[in-house]
């Protein structure tokens, strides 16, 4: 189980797809993109004439593990076999 996570009182427990490009200062293609790979949760279907609303917790949750990513960048090896970077591991 997972920390809960702290949504400041300033913000709605949902948000509309426009709302989070805005708190996360992301173009709507990226969060819709985040939306379809799990990175935020949201519930509705665009397809379906409803609007999607995404859980603030999980556009707080992804702000904050984007920080710890930028903090400390996975570090890069190159392949000699193919002459690819990669991420060590």
């Amino acid at each position: 189980m997972t920390d809960p996570i702290l949504v400041p009182a300033d913000l709605p427990p949902v948000m509309t797809v426009p709302e989070v490009c805005d708190l996360l200062r992301l173009d709507r293609r990226t969060v819709y993109a985040m939306l379809d790979s799990g990175e935020l949760e949201g519930s509705g279907r665009s397809g379906k004439g409803r609007p999607i609303r995404v859980w603030t917790a999980s556009a707080v949750r992804w702000v904050r593990g984007g920080a710890a990513q930028l903090a400390s960048p996975a570090p890069s090896v190159v392949d000699s076999a193919r002459g690819k970077r990669r991420v060590a591991s």
